[in-house]
C-alpha cells in the first residue's frame, strides 16, 4: 500500500500541478472558443462570405487536429510545444489583422495556434487519466469544467475588451497570457525532474494509461469511439462558432447579446461539467450520455426554430447544459475499456477533425441556402446520429 502511494506521488510530480494544469486547461478553452464571439467583427473587417469565414474556423481546427494526432507519450514535452505553438499562432493572427492584407497569412497563423491548442489538450486530458485513475470521469468532468470556463471568458471578458481596445491588442494580450502559462510549465516540469525524476523507473513515462488491458481496446470498439468523438466535437463547435452571427442576424439584435447567446452556451456547459462531476460518482457514463444527448438534440431544435434574441439564448443554454456531460462521459468509457494512450490520443484528435469539417460546412451550406438557420440544422442532424450511435453501442463496451 505505501508502494503504490509513494508511485502515485512520483507520478504526480512529473507532472504540472493541478492549479497550472486548470489554468492550461482555461488558456486552451479560450483559444478554441475565441473566433465565435470575434468572427463578426473579422468578417466585417476583411468583408468575408459565410463560407470564406469558415474556411478560417476550419484552419484552427485543423491544427486542432494535427496537434492531438502528435502527441506521444512524453507528454511534458507535449506540454510545453503545445503552449509554444499557442502562443505563437495567436501572436501571428494578431499581426495578420493589423493588415488589410492579413487575410493571406490568417488561416496559416490558426494552423499554428490550432496545432498548440490541440497538443495542449491531448496531453493535458492524458495526464488527468493517468494522475486519477481511481475515479476519471469525475477527475476529467471537473478539469474539462476549467476548459468550459475559458470559453466563458473567450465569449464574456475578450468579447468586452474588443469594445474597449482593437482586436489586434486584444489577441496579444491572450498570446501573453499563453506565454505565461508555458513559463510555469517550464518551471514545474524541471523543478519536478531534480525533486523527483532521480527515483523514476526508466521508461515509467511510457508506461501504459490503463493497466487492465495492455493490447488495447479493438479497432472495432475505437472506430465506434472515433465516429462518436468526431460527431460531438463537430456539434460543440459549430454551435460555439456560429451562434453569435446567428443571433445577431436573425434577431435583429446588437452583437453584445450575441456575445451573451455564446457565453449562455459555454456558462451552462462550465455548470453541467461541475455537477457532472459529482453525478458520474454514482451514475453510470453510458446512461448519463443517452439521457443527455436526447435533451440536447431537443435543445438545438429548439434553437433553430427560435424567433428572437431571448429565446436563442435560453436554447443555447439549455443546450450547452445537455452536452456538458458529454465528452468527459466519453473519455471515461473508452479509457475505462483499456485504451492504449495512443488510442486516447488519436480519439481526442478525431474530435479535432469533427470541429475542423461542421463550421465549414454550415458555412457553406448557409451561403447556398441563403439561410443560416438552415446551415445550423446540420448540427442537430449530427447530434440526432451520435445519438444512434450512443443507442446502438454494444453491450461488450460496457463496464
Amino acid at each position: 500500500m505505501e508502494l503504490r502511494r509513494t508511485t502515485a506521488q512520483s507520478s504526480s510530480k512529473r507532472y504540472p500541478s493541478g492549479w497550472l494544469l486548470c489554468l492550461g486547461f482555461a488558456v486552451t478553452g479560450i483559444a478554441v472558443t475565441v473566433l465565435g464571439p470575434i468572427l463578426p467583427a473579422i468578417m466585417q473587417r476583411w468583408q468575408l462570405k459565410d463560407s470564406q469565414a469558415g474556411l478560417l474556423l476550419s484552419s484552427q481546427f485543423l491544427g486542432c487536429f494535427a496537434g492531438s494526432i502528435l502527441v506521444t507519450r512524453h507528454l511534458r514535452r507535449a506540454l510545453l510545444l503545445g503552449a509554444s505553438a499557442l502562443a505563437t499562432g495567436w501572436m501571428a493572427f494578431a499581426l495578420a489583422l493589423a493588415s488589410l492584407r492579413g487575410l493571406w497569412f490568417a488561416p496559416a497563423a490558426l494552423l499554428i495556434a490550432g496545432f498548440g491548442a490541440g497538443h495542449m489538450m491531448s496531453a493535458m486530458n492524458l495526464v488527468v487519466g493517468r494522475t486519477h485513475k481511481e475515479r476519471r470521469g469525475s477527475g476529467l468532468s471537473l478539469f474539462n469544467a476549467f476548459w468550459s470556463f475559458g470559453a466563458i471568458l473567450s465569449s464574456l471578458a475578450i468579447g468586452n475588451l474588443v469594445l474597449r481596445f482593437s482586436l489586434v491588442r486584444v489577441l496579444l494580450g491572450f498570446a501573453g497570457c499563453s506565454l505565461c502559462v508555458l513559463a510555469g510549465f517550464l518551471f514545474h516540469i524541471l523543478r519536478g525532474q531534480q525533486a523527483g525524476d532521480a527515483t523514476e523507473r526508466p521508461g515509467s513515462e511510457e508506461s501504459p494509461l490503463v493497466a487492465n488491458e495492455p493490447g488495447g481496446i479493438s479497432f472495432s470498439q475505437w472506430l465506434l469511439f472515433a465516429a462518436m468523438f468526431f460527431l460531438y466535437g463537430a456539434v460543440e463547435a459549430s454551435v460555439n462558432a456560429w451562434i453569435t452571427t446567428y443571433t445577431v442576424r436573425h434577431s435583429n439584435s446588437a452583437l453584445w447579446f450575441g456575445q451573451a447567446s455564446v457565453a449562455a452556451f459555454w456558462i451552462a456547459i462550465t455548470s453541467g461539467r461541475a455537477i457532472a462531476a459529482g453525478l458520474l460518482r454514482f451514475v453510470d457514463e453510458r446512461l448519463m450520455q443517452n439521457v443527455c444527448l436526447t435533451a440536447a438534440v431537443l435543445s438545438l431544435g429548439m434553437v433553430i426554430v427560435a424567433r428572437n434574441g431571448e429565446q436563442i439564448v435560453g436554447a443555447a443554454l439549455l443546450t450547452g447544459l445537455f452536452l456538458a456531460p458529454i465528452f468527459p462521459a466519453m473519455c471515461a468509457l473508452l479509457m475505462a475499456r483499456g485504451a492504449r494512450p495512443r488510442q486516447v490520443g488519436w480519439a481526442l484528435a478525431i474530435t479535432g477533425l469533427g470541429a475542423t469539417i461542421l463550421p465549414s460546412v454550415t458555412g457553406f451550406v448557409s451561403t447556398w441556402t441563403g439561410s443560416l438557420r438552415v446551415g445550423l440544422a446540420m448540427s442537430m442532424f449530427t447530434a440526432v446520429v451520435l445519438l444512434t450511435l450512443s443507442v446502438l453501442m454494444p453491450r461488450t463496451a460496457r463496464r
